[in-house]
């Protein structure tokens, strides 16, 4: 399963914190102008119209050759805007110890997780409807 769908379906989730999380979130990109994605999908277009100049290419660091040990201003930018950062309530863990508490966590706990997860989803539903009724 996607991240997008097991959030729709509000079940709450534990997720690597940084710097773990760049070990799960950049290997397994591909198909979304990842690693293994063509090069057409990872390529930019030089001429189009208001195009941002951010700090960071958001390929230089996916290229077929995993190179964990560079690259890391890149990740860290990057992750900002993926949705393992952006989608809120995700429960986030920063070793194997600290996963193991957190998956001890109370019924009521994650009943409240998942409680918000909903209504968080909802009001993005409502948002994205809004915008493509216009």
């Amino acid at each position: 399963q996607r991240l997008s769908d097991v959030f729709a379906m509000a079940l709450p989730s534990l997720v690597p914190a940084e710097p773990l999380i760049h070990k799960f979130v950049w290997p397994y990109a591909g198909p979304f102008c990842g690693r293994s994605d063509s090069a057409f999908s990872r390529s930019i277009d030089q001429l189009a119209e208001n195009r941002s100049q951010p700090p960071y290419s958001p390929f230089d660091f996916q290229t077929e050759d995993l190179h964990p040990e560079s690259f890391h201003n890149d990740r860290r930018y990057w992750l900002q805007y993926s949705e393992w950062e952006l989608r809120p309530h995700l429960i986030r863990f920063r070793s194997v110890p600290h996963l193991l508490v957190l998956a001890a966590t109370g019924d009521d706990e994650l009943q409240e997780v998942s409680r918000r997860m909903r209504q968080h989803h909802h009001e993005v539903s409502l948002e994205a409807m809004e915008y493509w009724s216009r």
